[in-house]
């Protein structure tokens, strides 16, 4: 893959180095300068289609805590990352327009992480055999493991630590609270946009998720699941879990934490989108699962399951 910075709304007949804008088309050319003869020659003879992609990967959501005294916190959403312009990474870092640039016959790998399982983190989603976001981090348990690090951590429990997240990817998990009168509360799983909350006299929300439009409307993902205790509260926007109920599929979210003697929730599968600009064409193998869209001129490819390879043809 090769980075250049090309601008972002081009009109007809700018160039960049070797490339020109074709608004009618709405696809970046080869074209050579008038002159450059070694250029003209290569061109002459090769046909390369070049678009400009945009993309955002989200791993799987980390799963709510479960144990037996029930004062256990939310998991982690699962980390989050983008180059879309004008829109932030998680962890709280705006996303760098970088301009990435793909043509015919390159070849990318693609992982859709799964929600992970409850007390458990969830699993890594990869883009282009170099970008990993990490799946989100496991809810505390009061009477067992701490909470998970990972995209965005886990909440922590009364004796429990919380989990970290990762840089440009997540917020850590809330903090749970020391017990009063037997109560307890876990924290809330950390999300893409903030912290979970730390636990008081109730559980901690679940920390928000983040907003993004690179498949249309403006969608919020990787929502942080919700603390738990002698009674619950709510996830992170975004596809965070309610208390004991599962994150959202497909948005990378926290699982509740389990309200006692009850039942957590499982973290959410994550999430691949690719967005060209301009019509494309995609060879998907058979291991993903895939639906394909259109905003406007641009090609709108999204991953919501399993590992495989893509070809821009």
């Amino acid at each position: 893959m090769t980075n250049i910075n090309f601008p972002d709304n081009p009109s007809d007949g700018d160039r960049v180095g070797l490339q020109v804008y074709d608004a009618t088309r709405g696809v970046w050319e080869w074209d050579a300068l008038p002159g450059d003869t070694s250029a003209e020659s290569l061109l002459e003879n090769t046909e390369i289609i070049s678009k400009k992609l945009e993309y955002l990967v989200i791993a799987g959501g980390g799963g709510g805590g479960q144990g037996v005294y029930g004062y256990n916190a939310g998991g982690g959403a699962g980390g989050y990352y983008t180059n879309r312009s004008g829109e932030n990474q998680g962890g709280g870092v705006q996303s760098l327009n970088s301009g990435l640039m793909v043509y015919s016959g390159n070849v990318f790998s693609i992982t859709v992480g799964a929600g992970g399982a409850v007390n458990s983190n969830g699993s890594n989603s990869e883009f282009g055999n170099g970008l990993r976001t990490l799946g989100g981090g496991r809810g505390a348990q009061a009477d067992g493991n701490s909470g998970g690090s990972g995209g965005s951590g886990g909440g922590g429990a009364y004796n429990r630590g919380n989990g970290t997240g990762t840089y440009a990817q997540g917020f850590n998990g809330g903090t749970g609270n020391s017990p009063s009168g037997g109560v307890a509360y876990g924290g809330g799983g950390g999300g893409a946009g903030g912290a979970g909350a730390n636990a008081g006299g109730s559980p901690g929300v679940g920390g928000p998720g983040l907003y993004s439009s690179i498949a249309g409307s403006s969608t919020p993902r990787a929502g942080g699941g919700a603390g738990g205790g002698n009674s619950g509260t709510t996830g992170g926007i975004g596809g965070g879990g309610d208390s004991q109920q599962p994150g959202v599929a497909n948005t990378g979210g926290g699982g509740g934490g389990e309200i006692r003697y009850s039942n957590a929730g499982a973290g959410g599968s994550g999430i691949v989108i690719l967005r060209f600009y301009g019509p494309v064409g995609l060879q998907v193998s058979a291991g993903l699962a895939y639906t394909q869209s259109s905003v406007g001129n641009d090609s709108v490819y999204t991953f919501t399951a399993g590992t495989g390879t893509v070809t821009i043809s």
